[in-house]
């Protein structure tokens, strides 16, 4: 065989090996795509029409067809997911779609893949779509992320549904067997617990990120949501950053939902900065919500400046709130300062404090306690002679 037939032939074998390569390809890739198709449409799927919500009224379910139970969006996106990259052209074909939930999910799943290369379709979809303005600007802005900073703010976005108001008094006892019905997701738990266990793995998380996650929980604490808010104000005190002080200060005065600024108060008081006692104090002073000023009342005791005692007095005489009052005492008494004694007395003849808080609150100060019109025993046995 000559060499030029050597040449054609070797030509022919590769074109051949290349067309078979790319049909594979296409196949493959069009496979994959319907599959992104099929996730995304299962995932936006609209809840029943007006006639069927009027048929399900009349009790003329018999007349319905059957429609396949709907997984959980989470299954789908972690399936969306597994894809990876691969799923990017399909997802970026489905920002077009007629269906606005199909566009919407389409372009939150590729801010979870997070591939560079799609932020200038999503730009595009933006300005087709003005409407949906806020959900391709969130899913631009999070591609542009750094690695970090993405994964905090996926766990906080994955948190705030399982976050239990007060999470800290949020104390059900989780056993061994229970831990692992969790862990295989058998689904023989009680709702309160599945949440409790759940909260608790995002936070686990978020501590071990550290100091990390400072920068990417304070830019959220300026969210629109304030269940962002709140939780990022709360997380900034699990990974203790002093950079995060100034931050909360501001978002504890100016943010006008009041479980933001509770968990602002809580996360200050446990940061324990001496720049804390003042906006607590003029939390205690001015917040309409009862909670905060209970907060602040809690931690102006525990860190222990005197510069709360007269306020905590204040609060003892003026609160409207029991609870603030009780804490006012309770304080006062970890503070351990004489001028306290006369307010506290005070307090109980007046019932602004239960007699009980008063009695284990005064034994701080070596005072002994006595009811409204007894006499102070102490000073009796003093004055008798010997």
């Amino acid at each position: 065989m000559s060499r030029r037939r050597k040449i054609i032939w070797l030509a022919v074998l590769l074109a051949l090996a290349g067309g078979i390569g790319g049909y594979y390809w296409y196949r493959q890739s069009t496979a994959v795509d319907r599959k992104v198709c099929q996730l995304v449409y299962e995932a936006a799927q609209y809840p029943d029409t007006r006639t069927e919500r009027i048929l399900k009224k009349m009790n003329l379910d018999s007349l319905l067809r059957e429609k396949p139970k709907p997984r959980k969006v989470d299954i789908i996106e972690n399936e969306l997911l597994a894809i990876g990259n691969a799923a990017t052209p399909g997802l970026v074909s489905l920002l077009d779609d007629a269906n606005e939930a199909v566009r919407l999910f389409a372009a939150m799943s590729l801010a979870k893949i997070a591939d560079p290369a799609t932020v200038e379709p999503l730009e595009k979809a933006r300005q087709q779509h003005p409407d949906e303005d806020p959900v391709f600007k969130e899913s631009i802005d999070r591609i542009r992320m750094s690695p970090i900073d993405r994964k905090v703010y996926d766990l906080v976005y994955k948190a705030i549904k399982w976050s239990p108001r007060n999470s800290e008094y949020f104390t059900f006892p989780i056993t061994k067997t229970e831990k692992y019905l969790m862990q295989a997701k058998l689904g023989l738990m009680s709702s309160e617990k599945v949440e409790q266990f759940e909260y608790v793995a995002f936070k686990k998380e978020i501590e071990q990120i550290g100091h990390a996650a400072t920068p990417t929980l304070i830019s959220l604490l300026d969210d629109d949501s304030h269940d962002f808010r709140a939780f990022a104000a709360e997380a900034l005190a699990w990974v203790a950053g002093v950079k995060a002080v100034e931050p909360l200060i501001h978002t504890l005065r100016k943010d006008n939902n009041s479980y933001v600024r509770y968990c602002s108060a809580f996360s200050l008081g446990k940061l324990g900065d001496k720049r804390v006692i003042e906006p607590l104090i003029q939390a205690l002073k001015n917040d309409k919500y009862e909670q905060v000023r209970v907060c602040a009342s809690r931690f102006l005791g525990e860190l222990g400046d005197k510069r709360a005692v007269e306020p905590l007095c204040l609060a003892l005489q003026n609160d409207e709130f029991d609870y603030v009052r009780r804490e006012a005492a309770i304080s006062l008494g970890k503070l351990g300062d004489s001028k306290a004694i006369v307010p506290l007395k005070n307090a109980m003849k007046n019932n602004r404090i239960p007699e009980y808080v008063f009695r284990e609150v005064i034994l701080r100060f070596n005072v002994t306690a006595t009811r409204p019109g007894q006499t102070d025993t102490s000073t009796a046995s003093a004055s008798q002679p010997d």
